[in-house]
């Protein structure tokens, strides 16, 4: 376990004070997470690093009734590992769809999150989940922002934000890892229920998928999709440096033009066409401004493109005066 992930734990430092939370569930992925925290302590106590004390929460979303069992023995598997443990319910209902659970999900490792004062979260997903999420992505039309995957850690709230130290992990490395360290986990057989979730289909897919492709003399299908998401990663970081005042944005090739636009369409959750995207590129060279919908418009100001609320018209609940700036994009 010596590797990326290890090495990734003390790269997301430095560490605040306040316990850190690892999202756990009792199989591979998680246990793994768990036995890589403790690895990262002894490494973080050979190099002098301060690491805060993690505590592990184990979520039941109540979906089936061997549920509570499974979470009471993932839980015991991991107070074995000496870490303080906490169980908790979800709010779901019964046959809550995947993203239904991952919101109660979080809903809960946040209130964990504020009992503690935790301010950091982590999760165990691996490369083999960016994969699918990368393919789930493609097949349903994504552009190059919906490449960048699974984020390596993203804010949560202003006080929290979940950290993933494991994307560069493979699902058949973390198995090889516990059994060679006798270390056991249990499976989810929600997993293999392809009507609970697109996800679940995929990945009873995927080894048809590598078979044939590996008779095509291709690269592996998962390594080709981590690559494709680097790149766009890649490019996302070149328009974040753009996405600036220094650099005017009439100034800028048109296709940074237009992802910048279409960061600014996704703030007030409008749809970011590509036509769309050259309507209100056009407009906005001519005029410096150009109406979004009935809430909202973007202008042009300081060479920056921002969003603001359109004037004499808000967003209902809204309290911001008649053409203020949003926050975001300001």
């Amino acid at each position: 376990m010596k590797g990326g992930a290890l090495r990734g734990i003390l790269d997301f430092g430095p560490w605040p004070e306040a316990p850190v939370l690892l999202a756990c569930s009792g199989g591979a992925d998680s246990t793994y997470l768990a036995a890589l925290w403790r690895d990262a302590e002894v490494l973080a106590e050979h190099e002098d690093f301060f690491l805060p004390e993690a505590h592990i929460v184990v979520v039941d979303h109540r979906q089936r009734p061997e549920s509570a069992l499974e979470c009471t023995q993932a839980a015991a598997r991991y107070r074995e590992m000496g870490y303080p443990v906490m169980m908790r319910e979800a709010d779901c209902p019964p046959g809550a769809s995947e993203s239904q659970m991952r919101k109660a999900r979080y809903d809960v490792l946040l209130a964990c999150a504020a009992s503690l004062g935790a301010k950091r979260i982590l999760t165990a997903h691996h490369a083999d989940d960016q994969a699918e999420t990368l393919l789930l992505r493609i097949l349903r039309g994504t552009g190059l922002a919906g490449l960048r995957g699974i984020p390596a850690r993203r804010a949560l709230t202003p006080d929290v934000e979940v950290l993933r130290p494991m994307l560069g992990c493979t699902r058949k490395v973390i198995e090889t890892t516990l059994q060679h360290r006798g270390l056991e986990w249990q499976e989810d057989p929600s997993n293999q229920d392809l009507g609970l979730a697109a996800r679940n289909r995929l990945r009873a897919f995927l080894p048809l998928w590598r078979e044939q492709l590996a008779q095509l003399g291709t690269a592996e299908p998962a390594q080709a999709l981590l690559r494709l998401q680097q790149e766009a990663e890649a490019h996302e970081h070149m328009v974040d440096a753009f996405d600036d005042p220094q650099w005017p944005w009439a100034e800028l090739p048109s296709h940074v033009r237009q992802q910048i636009l279409r960061r600014r369409l996704r703030e007030c959750g409008a749809t970011p066409s590509p036509q769309r995207l050259a309507d209100l590129e056009g407009a906005l060279l001519r005029r410096g401004s150009a109406a979004v919908d009935d809430d909202y418009r973007l202008s042009l100001r300081k060479g920056l493109v921002v969003l603001a609320f359109r004037r004499g018209d808000r967003p209902e609940g809204g309290t911001r005066t008649d053409g203020d700036i949003l926050e975001q994009g300001s």
